[in-house]
């Protein structure tokens, strides 16, 4: 009785406190009346509301660019970047508006020069979450000199660590301030006062020869709009370096790479070359694997999942096999496997066309002369593979003139200069004047000729 006489003394005399409030909640109307009366009673409005949506749809559609650190004053439901980050790795995929964008990678030499070079090694809050998850911060640390972060974000870290009065997820700031904590003769902080996180590393990244640590690609923006000279690596980065120091043998090198695609990061970003290493680790098996039997799973998916731009995924899809083909073979059974996993998040075409069109992209790049008496190994044994995966993957009685139609289709997809050299590329997989060679002319020749008509009609 006495707590009650105090509450309602105290909001008499104080009724806009924003640390105690007292109120009714109308629990005889339903769901609808009774969310109503506690917004109410914390002060939210409908306007309020309405805002956080408009924020919500316009993050998640990318129209509104925020940085990851920042997202709990645009959304309703993100106190601090703890809970944003688990809000991330457990909401379904649509959920892109709590999500990291990810950062771009270093090459591997400017990284690791970055590193010798660098004066500050200044982490940003989506590393260290990131390093935490992957049991890799502790290594980091280790074989670094010095590192620093902004003073309000370590304190903010530790604030967050307290059973009470810290963040709901207390058990991540815990665990990274306990790697912190044995490391502190390393930590350099950094004070910088700012109202926001842009604000705050802004200023943190004027010292000289600072190496930025991020995979935020939206912070990144808005500091190179101010420094264009930034030098900032992400977390394949630091896998890379931690590979090279010998930290990690290839095995778990690889097994990190996939770990860190399963958390919640959109579009993750890697070089070409980081990339097809993974590839080739996984899937350069002489009898052939399936991708999703490996460890190249969590990164095909992420890499092309449903939310990513089908354009971009199908470019990124064909770059990655042309690169990845200069230095492994790519048998029937996994690239069936990969075409197959791309079109059910991608179904830009079907699976005959896709095949097709992998044939006819990759033949072209392997220009040669004609001749009148031999054909161009490399471009029949491309022939032999583009076969090989139409029988395993269309119709095993598939015969050479659907081959050929099929091929020919695509070539006609390409402008007229491209389509010119596709087809010197396609008639050098046949010995000339052989009647696989005057078969395919002869259908190339009858599409010519019934393109040329249509656009007469035009």
């Amino acid at each position: 009785m006495r707590s009650r006489a105090r509450l309602k003394s105290y909001t008499q005399k104080f009724p806009n406190s924003h640390i105690l409030k007292s109120g009714n909640l109308n629990i005889d109307e339903g769901a609808e009346a009774l969310v109503k009366s506690m917004h109410e009673l914390a002060g939210i409005t409908d306007e309020r509301v309405e805002q956080w949506e408009r924020n919500k749809r316009a993050i998640r559609s990318g129209s509104l660019p925020v940085p990851y650190s920042m997202l709990g004053h645009f959304l309703s439901d993100t106190r601090d970047i703890f809970t944003t980050w688990v809000f991330s790795m457990h909401y379904p995929d649509e959920c892109l508006e709590y999500r990291i964008k990810h950062a771009a990678q270093l090459s591997k030499a400017e990284f690791s020069s970055a590193l010798q070079w660098a004066n500050v090694v200044l982490i940003e809050e989506t590393t260290l979450l990131v390093l935490s998850e992957l049991e890799l911060l502790d290594s980091f640390l280790e074989n670094v000199s010095h590192f620093s972060l902004i003073n309000s974000v370590f304190d903010h870290i530790n604030n967050s660590s307290h059973q009470f009065g810290g963040t709901l997820y207390n058990n991540i700031p815990k665990k990274i301030m306990s790697v912190l904590q044995k490391h502190l003769v390393k930590l350099v902080l950094i004070d910088e006062i700012g109202d926001d996180a842009i604000r705050r590393y802004s200023k943190a990244l004027k010292r000289k020869n600072v190496l930025f640590l991020s995979e935020d690609l939206y912070l990144g923006r808005y500091l190179r709009s101010e420094n264009a000279d930034i030098v900032c690596g992400n977390i394949f980065n630091l896998i890379e370096s931690l590979s090279s120091l010998g930290v990690l043998d290839e095995a778990k090198t690889h097994e990190q790479i996939s770990n860190f695609c399963a958390l919640g990061i959109f579009e993750p970003n890697m070089r070409m070359d980081f990339l097809t290493n993974s590839f080739k680790y996984y899937l350069d098996l002489k009898d052939g694997i399936e991708y999703d039997e490996t460890g190249f799973k969590l990164i095909f998916d992420r890499l092309f999942e449903i939310n990513r731009d089908s354009k971009y995924c199908f470019d990124l899809l064909f770059r990655m096999l042309h690169q990845a083909g200069t230095s492994m073979n790519l048998h029937a059974i996994t690239l069936l496997s990969l075409f197959k996993g791309f079109l059910i998040r991608h179904p830009v075409k079907d699976l005959n066309s896709l095949i097709a069109l992998w044939f006819v992209s990759e033949i072209i790049q392997n220009v040669s002369e004609s001749s009148l008496t031999v054909r161009n190994e490399k471009n029949h044994q491309l022939w032999v593979q583009y076969s090989e995966l139409m029988v395993r993957g269309v119709a095993h009685d598939i015969d050479f003139k659907s081959l050929v139609q099929n091929v020919v289709k695509e070539l006609f997809s390409f402008n007229d200069q491209v389509r010119d050299v596709g087809f010197k590329s396609v008639s050098s997989c046949f010995i000339p004047m052989t009647q696989e060679a005057e078969v395919f002319e002869k259908i190339y020749h009858e599409f010519a000729f019934n393109n040329t008509i249509l656009d007469m009609k035009r």
